[in-house]
C-alpha cells in the first residue's frame, strides 16, 4: 500500500467536500445565470451533488453503504469529454450548452481524480472506495454525455 493513501473517514471527508464544493458551483450558477434552461439544468446537476454526498454521508455511518456508490454496469466507448475543451466559468452568460461543458469537464476531472486515488491505494479497502467513487462519476458523465448528444448532436 502507498503512504500516500488516505483513511477511510478521511477519504470520505475528502469526497463529500468534492460534492459540496460541485453543489454549490452549480448553486450558485443557477443564481448567476439568465438563460431559463440553464437554470433548471443547474438546478438538477445541484440536486445529483445532493444525492452524492447523502451516500457518501451516510458511508460515514455503516461502510457498507459504499455498496451504494457505483452500482450497475460502467458504459464503454464514445466520450464527447475528450472533444470538449475545458470550459470556462458559469457567468450570467452562460448557455445552456457552456453549462454541459463544464459539467462534462468537472466529472472528467472527477475521475482522474479518484483514479490517482485508487492507483496510490492498491491493495487496501481504500483502493475498493475510491474504485465505487470513480465509477458514481462515471455513471454520472455517461448521463451527462448521453444528454448533450441528444440536445445538441441531433442530425437533421
Amino acid at each position: 500500500m502507498n503512504e500516500f493513501c488516505m483513511f477511510f473517514e478521511e477519504a470520505l471527508q475528502v469526497a463529500i467536500k468534492g460534492e459540496t464544493d460541485a453543489f454549490e458551483t452549480y448553486y450558485n450558477g443557477m443564481k448567476k445565470v439568465d438563460n431559463k434552461a440553464a437554470k433548471v439544468f443547474l438546478k438538477e446537476l445541484a440536486k445529483d451533488e445532493l444525492e452524492h454526498k447523502y451516500k457518501l454521508e451516510l458511508a460515514l455511518l455503516d461502510d457498507e453503504a459504499i455498496e451504494e456508490l457505483g452500482d450497475g454496469k460502467i458504459p464503454e466507448g464514445f466520450s464527447i469529454a475528450e472533444f470538449l475543451a475545458d470550459s470556462k466559468k458559469i457567468d450570467s452568460s452562460s448557455t445552456l450548452q457552456d453549462i454541459y461543458a463544464y459539467a462534462i469537464s468537472s466529472e472528467k476531472k472527477a475521475i482522474k481524480f479518484y483514479t490517482n486515488l485508487m492507483n496510490s491505494c492498491k491493495g487496501s479497502k481504500m483502493e475498493y472506495l475510491f474504485e465505487k467513487l470513480r465509477d458514481e462519476e462515471k455513471k454520472h458523465l455517461d448521463k451527462l454525455e448521453r444528454e448533450y448528444e441528444e440536445t445538441f448532436m441531433q442530425e437533421n
